[in-house]
């Protein structure tokens, strides 16, 4: 592990993702209100969240802190804690999805929000 993961390290990663983020914005013209249409989903969703994985990866990777964030050296809390998390996220999963209107959406505007993490459903 080259650094120490810190809340300081950790902030300096998170600030240059965001920058990332918002300058991609800005060079592709992205508008915020806007980000979910058929048309401009691979500029304002795709490419800034892909160019945002890669220096992540690449920080994380230079950085050493792969082990930390994949491993705990312990458990964390009891199992029902996570069934309840489990649980909770399906019940969020069906009641959006349920709600969707799906003949709205394109395959290929689909296609570009499962691409970019599902961001842009909200």
């Amino acid at each position: 592990m080259r650094i120490k993961p810190t809340l300081g390290a950790a902030v300096c990663v998170y600030l240059i993702y965001s920058a990332i983020i918002l300058a991609t914005w800005g060079v592709v013209g992205a508008r915020y209100a806007n980000m979910v249409s058929a048309d401009v989903v691979l500029t304002s969703l795709v490419l800034p969240l892909a160019l945002g994985t890669v220096f992540l990866a690449a920080a994380v990777s230079w950085l050493g802190w792969w082990k930390p964030a994949v491993k705990e050296e312990r458990r964390g809390g009891p199992r029902w804690a996570l069934a309840l998390v489990l649980i909770g996220m399906t019940g969020m999963v069906v009641v959006n999805g349920g709600a969707a209107n799906w003949s709205g959406f394109s395959p290929t505007h689909l296609l570009m929000l499962v691409a970019a993490g599902g961001d842009g459903w909200i």
